[in-house]
């Protein structure tokens, strides 16, 4: 009897070894559950903000309701005045590169989407909801998806370049198939949002007039063109700050009423003509210039007024980096000769020798008196 127990014991032994290896190879199973759910589910109390994790329940198969699920879609400004330019990200995904492992064999991978998602101009909130509609799934496995950022030539934005991974874990729950988990993976690691960068700038160019003939009250007309790198589109509001008696006048040759300290970007540009007016120790200052914006400041000529040819330092020309102030000083010389037949400086010697000349003329005249 003795003999009967311990083998009927050992049978059960294996037999609950047998269940816990077949547990771990199946989708969902104890030692697979390396991935988790990132962002909330549309229809299942998952919070919009993406701080929901855990199981979540896919939607019964007798209905054909999409399931939503969210990620942040976050951005780092670079550069002390960048602000974000208007602009809409979009992704692609693809399909044809889509698998699934874990599955019976023919079993086919449903489409993902995913939305649009866009950013006004200095919006303030640099993180947004990113939407990824999952499809309804019949089968368990793990449904692996690769998509894309799609690059909208929008200046100063650093798109994504490499592909991202979605990875959907459907298991089979006490109710019915359930999504065990959702990850996302930028550059081979999983990650609770999705990051992108916006780079900007500051250009400031200034007024320096020299020489004795120089008029520091005079009004010098200044013009800066600015040019987005090729194939980029310029969506952003360039501000600008005036100093002194600066005043800016025109805009791409459009006489401007008020300075209304906003370059407006419209329906985006890629050249833009910005004309003002310096006087000696007057500025003007651009932000938020989209990084890789070529600019060229270019004065009227004045050498018809006895000017010099202006010189500008450090350069006329240059291109617009996050890193740097890029600055221009224009330097306006005039100088004339004064002639006036005795030179004032030579006076006070002059006065001495006369001095000197009536001093003695005067012990002269005295020592003739004594004789």
């Amino acid at each position: 009897m003795k003999k009967f127990l311990a083998i009927l014991l050992a049978m059960m032994l294996v037999l609950a070894m047998g269940m816990t290896a077949y547990a771990s190879e199946i989708p969902g199973g104890e030692n697979n559950q390396e991935e988790e759910v990132v962002g909330g589910n549309e229809g299942e109390g998952g919070s919009e903000g993406g701080e929901t994790t855990g199981v979540v329940s896919i939607q019964p198969r007798d209905t054909a309701a999409a399931q939503a699920v969210t990620i942040n879609k976050a951005y780092t400004l670079t550069g002390s005045t960048a602000k974000l330019p208007e602009h809409t990200l979009s992704f692609t995904v693809d399909m044809t590169s889509a698998t699934v492992t874990g599955a019976t064999a023919g079993t086919k991978v449903p489409e993902v989407t995913i939305e649009d998602i866009t950013f006004n101009a200095d919006d303030a909130t640099t993180t947004k909801a990113l939407t990824i509609n999952l499809p309804e799934y019949v089968a368990t496995g793990i449904y692996t998806y690769s998509f894309t950022e799609t690059d909208a030539s929008v200046a100063g934005i650093q798109y994504i370049e490499d592909a991202l991974q979605l990875k959907v874990t459907v298991i089979q729950g006490e109710n019915g198939l359930e999504l065990g988990g959702i990850a996302i993976r930028q550059d081979d690691v999983k990650t609770d949002e999705i990051a992108n960068e916006y780079k900007a700038g500051t250009l400031e160019v200034s007024k320096k007039v020299t020489g004795n003939a120089g008029e520091t009250a005079k009004d010098f007309e200044v013009t800066v063109t600015f040019t987005a790198a090729e194939g980029e589109t310029v969506f952003s509001n360039i501000r600008y700050t005036l100093t002194g008696n600066a005043a800016l006048t025109k805009i791409d040759g459009a006489e401007v009423a008020a300075a209304e300290g906003v370059i407006p970007y419209g329906d985006g540009w890629t050249e833009k003509t910005v004309t003002f007016t310096l006087r000696h120790t007057d500025k003007i200052k651009f932000d938020n210039i989209p990084e890789g914006v070529a600019y060229v400041v270019k004065e009227t000529d004045y050498t018809g007024d006895a000017y010099d040819a202006a010189t500008y330092a450090d350069s006329a020309k240059g291109s617009i980096d996050n890193a740097n102030d890029n600055t221009v000083e224009i330097t306006n010389n005039k100088t004339t000769e004064v002639d006036t037949g005795i030179s004032v400086d030579s006076i006070p010697y002059v006065l001495m020798m006369v001095l000197a000349l009536a001093g003695a003329a005067m012990l002269v005249a005295r020592r003739r008196e004594e004789y």
